[in-house]
């Protein structure tokens, strides 16, 4: 921004003649404006790079996040497909094992009915076989033998059908446990599947969202650089058309002759000291060393500043670090400049004589305490001040 100021404050040193002097300083206040616009817009600028560039990124590590969650998503799904295959088949085999089941009831209640069948005969005889022993008993024939075999053969199928019943029993209580089990631990594998399936797939969507929102605002800052830069060029060739027309200005002022009169410049404030000499110092505000391409003179705020030579003044106004400036153009390509005013007393275009009071000292600008900064310049090129006091 400095060097800028500095170049526009050149520019304007640099245009000469009297009668296009207050043209002359509309073109430097338009570079100063338009300096000023670049440096807006470039700022403007890069900080829309700078939000793109994050975008970009956030983008890119979305990129990668949604890549692993692709990965887990499809993972998911396969473990669903694995536990529903292990239903289809559990399902399958239920219709089987329901079918044991059907078959092992019905010998159930075949041997209930058996072993009931059984108990029946066994209520049933005891009475025939008191008649059959009261009979054998008479003749002697041996018939209570047979029929207490018989007896004691219903009894033994009575045991073998209860103890059957028992079996089959208990085969169909397990059969039914076991197509319980298998049920409930593929219904469980499958909603387990099917419940992280629909985390991993939730997690996805909320990050693709994410991603495409970052990339909308990615989007949104590349056409804020885009047209951020397209003002840029335009400012440069207004800025360029403008210089183009400053040049033209300078070649034409180059021809006039000096109005400055003796060929030596008055000191602006008469016989205050001497500051700060023209050169390279220490700068008293940054610290650093840097050029100083005047003279400071000390003197109390408000001393009248008296013009170093007869010319037109070609700007009065806040020029950046100088803060209150004149500059007044003394024909020959000479200008001399008085900065950190408190207040003017000329105008653009006025025309002064040597010794007439320009302004008044102050600090306003770049300054540290009341002064004024007093330049010389040749052809729009600073010169030590003190080769023409």
């Amino acid at each position: 921004m400095w060097s800028r100021r500095l170049v526009a404050v050149a520019l304007v040193l640099l245009v000469a003649a009297p009668l296009a002097s207050t043209a002359a300083a509309q073109q430097t206040d338009k570079q100063r404006q338009l300096a000023n616009d670049i440096d807006a817009t470039n700022k403007a600028t890069q900080q829309a790079r700078d939000q793109a560039a994050q975008f970009q990124a956030e983008k890119t590590r979305l990129n990668a996040t949604l890549g692993d969650l692709a990965t887990q998503v499809s993972a998911a799904e396969a473990t669903l497909a694995s536990a529903q295959a292990l239903v289809d088949h559990l399902t399958a085999e239920s219709a089987t094992l329901t079918e044991q089941i059907d078959k092992t009831q019905t010998k159930l209640t075949s041997a209930l009915n058996d072993a009931k069948a059984s108990a029946v005969l066994l209520y049933q005889r005891p009475d025939t076989f008191s008649s059959l022993n009261l009979l054998g008993s008479a003749d002697g024939s041996g018939s209570i033998v047979e029929g207490q075999h018989y007896l004691h053969q219903v009894s033994a199928k009575r045991r073998r059908d209860l103890a059957r019943a028992e079996r089959l029993k208990a085969t169909l209580q397990g059969q039914k446990d076991e197509l319980h089990t298998q049920q409930d631990q593929a219904d469980q594998a499958r909603a387990q599947a099917e419940t992280t399936k629909n985390q991993v797939a939730a997690l996805y969507a909320q990050q693709q969202s994410a991603r495409d929102a970052a990339a909308r605002a990615q989007a949104g800052y590349d056409a804020q650089v885009a047209t951020l830069t397209a003002q840029q060029n335009d400012l440069l060739d207004q800025q360029a058309v403008e210089d183009a027309r400053v040049r033209e200005a300078l070649a034409n002022a180059g021809n006039t002759p000096p109005l400055m009169g003796s060929g030596r410049f008055l000191r602006p404030v008469g016989n205050a000291p001497i500051t700060s000499t023209f050169g390279y110092r220490t700068d008293p505000i940054t610290g650093v060393t840097a050029f100083h391409s005047g003279i400071d003179f000390g003197a109390p705020c408000g001393t009248p500043i008296h013009a170093g030579g007869n010319g037109t003044v070609i700007f009065a106004g806040v020029n950046g670090g100088y803060g209150n400036a004149t500059i007044i153009n003394h024909g020959g390509g000479l200008s001399t400049l008085y900065g950190h005013q408190s207040a003017f007393a000329v105008s653009v275009g006025q025309v002064v004589t040597a010794g007439q009071v320009i302004g008044y000292v102050g600090s306003t600008g770049k300054s540290t305490g009341c002064h004024v900064h007093f330049e010389v310049r040749v052809n729009g090129n600073p010169v030590d001040p003190a080769g023409y006091l």
